[in-house]
């Protein structure tokens, strides 16, 4: 079942899932996720950096239930579909 949850309470939500810190909704901080590096741009409501999987499971079904599209970028991928890695 989907519920209409305005914007403030997704966001006050996923904030408590995974804490202040791995949520990111400055235009600035969430830019780096928003933008591929070669092609490819869109715009996130937030950002959210989960550090387990019961976290990306409690996000994932908060967006569900908000109605909200949740894009989950596991592996080290971007926007462009391309695998990155950090050394």
């Amino acid at each position: 079942m989907t519920v209409n949850v305005d914007t403030q309470s997704l966001i006050a939500s996923m904030r408590d899932v995974v804490g202040q810190a791995y949520l990111l909704t400055d235009k600035a901080k969430k830019q780096p996720y928003t933008k591929g590096f070669r092609f490819g741009a869109g715009e996130a409501l937030a950002v959210v950096r989960p550090g387990t999987l019961v976290e990306i499971w409690r996000v994932l079904k908060l967006c569900v239930e908000a109605g909200r599209c949740g894009y989950y970028a596991g592996g080290q991928y971007r926007v462009n579909g391309r695998l990155y890695a950090r050394w």
